[in-house]
This record gives structure tokens, sequence and C-alpha cells, in this order.
């Protein structure tokens, strides 16, 4: 499953350039870089632009992402847990770090933890991710019970039903491969996390944001939205009053 090939989104794609845009970056790490599309997004930023070290990080480096890898003297591949502190000292300060569609997945650590991890070595997040409109609150998806929680997610619509029936089975036993439970495991949906949450969790940790994006939902998921963010750290940028922040959160969880 891992050597799937989808095409680039026009979303991701357009953050990068607008992020750059607004403060070129010369280093990046993208995190999650592989599933689906093979480290696309890293090789898109390297094509762009003169960058002097990119890294991409996944649990698993597929073997279309070592392949294309080769061409690139200034890439340096991790097949590591990216959620992990030890693997953020590895790759070291970065001017910007992509996050595309994976706060929702993170649990133990989870997807505030994941962002405290990086804050300190990074001017910018890029983020593309799935956005909880149904509550003011951030919400564990878990706890809303396996019928509400199949409600709210697209497994029931790709027909896997059975297999999240599976796992909320074997909840509290250990899974070997990432040494949590298995209610804490990356491979499902874990987190509802709202746009305001997600604002004043970065404004806390030093950074604003510079451009923010709604490119809509599903209509079998009226609770989600993907929405695109670029923080920037707070010096970085021109200083603006602080409400800017709850205008903006104001903006999609009206």
């Amino acid at each position: 499953m891992g050597e799937l090939v989808r095409p680039l989104v026009p979303a991701k794609t357009n953050l990068i350039k607008r992020a750059h845009a607004i403060k070129p970056f010369k280093s990046i790490a993208d995190l999650g870089a592989c599933w689906g599309v093979n480290g696309g997004y890293t090789f898109f930023a390297l094509d762009q632009y003169p960058l002097e070290r990119a890294h991409l990080v996944d649990v698993r480096i597929t073997d279309v992402t070592r392949a294309k890898a080769g061409a690139y003297r200034n890439l340096v591949l991790h097949q590591a847990d990216f959620r992990q502190p030890r693997v953020a000292a590895e790759i070291g300060p970065v001017d910007a770090v992509f996050l595309f569609d994976i706060l929702v997945h993170q649990a133990n650590p989870d997807w505030d933890d994941l962002l405290r991890t990086y804050a300190p070595q990074t001017e910018m997040f890029l983020l593309f991710h799935q956005s909880f409109t149904a509550s003011r609150k951030t919400v564990r998806l878990l706890d809303l019970g396996l019928e509400e929680y199949l409600r709210q997610t697209p497994y029931k619509y790709a027909n896997d039903s059975e297999k999240i029936e599976r796992w909320f089975r074997t909840l509290d036993e250990m899974n070997p491969r990432f040494g949590v439970r298995n209610r804490d495991i990356p491979g499902f949906w874990q987190w509802g996390v709202t746009d305001r949450d997600l604002i004043m969790l970065m404004w806390s940790l030093g950074f604003e944001v510079e451009y923010m994006e709604n490119y809509g939902g599903w209509p079998q998921l009226p609770s989600f939205e993907n929405h695109g963010f670029i923080f920037c750290k707070r010096q970085t940028v021109e200083t603006m009053a602080g409400t800017r922040e709850a205008t903006l959160a104001a903006r999609f969880s009206a």
C-alpha cells in the first residue's frame, strides 16, 4: 500500500509556493511524506527552489521514493517515527516544516505535542489538515463511540466498517510496531482538531497565521473541511495586533 502513486494536490503545492513567496526557505522537513505520493511534495520543493537541505521523514520510505531520491544530493531520508523527539533532534533546525494530512492521525504523542516538538527548531509550518467544524472544541474521535466514529470519519463510506469494528475490539491491546496501545496508532483518524484550538496553540508557541484557506469538504463528512495554513514565527513577519488570531479563528468556527 506504500507504493501508491497519487497526483499532487494543487492546494498543497500552492501552499508551498505561497510560503516561499512570504519567506524564502532554504531547508525543509516533510513529515509523513511517503504514503500515496512517495515524497512528491519534497521533490516538488526541491525542483522549484535552490534548497540547501531537505529532510523526508516517514515510518516507511517506499521504493519509489528511494529510487527518485538518488538524484538529489541535498536530500536526507529518515525512515523513522517523526513524532519522537529524538527524530526531531536528528533532523535539526529547518526553515519550514510540512505537515500535510498529519494532525488528524496523531495520538500518544498527540497532535499538539507534535507541534510543540518541532516549534523550537523551525520558522514556519505549512499545514494542510482535516479541520473539525462540528464543535468549538477539539475532540478525540474515539470518545464518540463506534457508531458516531463511523458516521464522522471516512471509513464507513470507503467500505471499511469491518476494519474499524475490529480495531475498536482491540483498542487496549499493545501494538508491537509502535509500542503503544492500538487506540493510539497513527493509521486511523484520531482527532477532530478545530481551527480555533490549532491557532491558539500556535500563538502560544510563538507563531501567527500568515495565510489560511478553506478548501472545502465532502458531502458524506459534514463535520470536516480541508483547511490550509501557513504559520510563521512572530519575529519573522511584521507584527500585527493579537486580535488577528481570534478574528481568523472565528472565520472558520462561526
